[in-house]
């Protein structure tokens, strides 16, 4: 399978609408491959904190890997759906929610993940 690669297209709209701030705890119930996340750390460096969740393990992973070589021990990623994050954050913890809904072009690229409208593959109806 190759590599989960996604440029998050409106993050200059995300980071004006949440306004990070150097101590600001964030969450995002659909993390991906962490574009947004890690521009949500950078603008909230040197001690913002990032909480994250997606249900596609191969996205999981990428992002654990991109955050991971900049802001280690400022992110904890879970696989799981945004509708679990309730039980893991506080609602009072965080100065932010990020929800991208939708699809990436990793998954819609890949037959192999089930959801391709361009190749062949198996399909996927979870």
């Amino acid at each position: 399978m190759p590599e989960f690669i996604h440029k998050s297209v409106m993050a200059a709209e995300v980071l004006a609408a949440l306004k990070p701030r150097a101590d600001g705890r964030y969450a995002d119930g659909t993390l991906g491959g962490a574009g947004h996340a890690a521009q949500l750390l950078a603008a909230s460096s040197p001690t913002g904190w990032l909480s994250g969740c997606d249900r596609d393990g191969v996205a999981v992973e990428a992002a654990q890997k991109r955050l991971a070589e900049k802001f280690t021990g400022r992110f904890e990623i879970r696989r799981g759906n945004f509708s679990e994050m309730a039980g893991w954050i506080p609602a009072v913890s965080c100065n932010g929610v990020l929800l991208d809904l939708g699809v990436s072009s990793p998954q819609l690229d890949s037959a192999e993940r089930g959801f391709s409208f361009q190749n062949d593959g198996p399909l996927d109806m979870r």
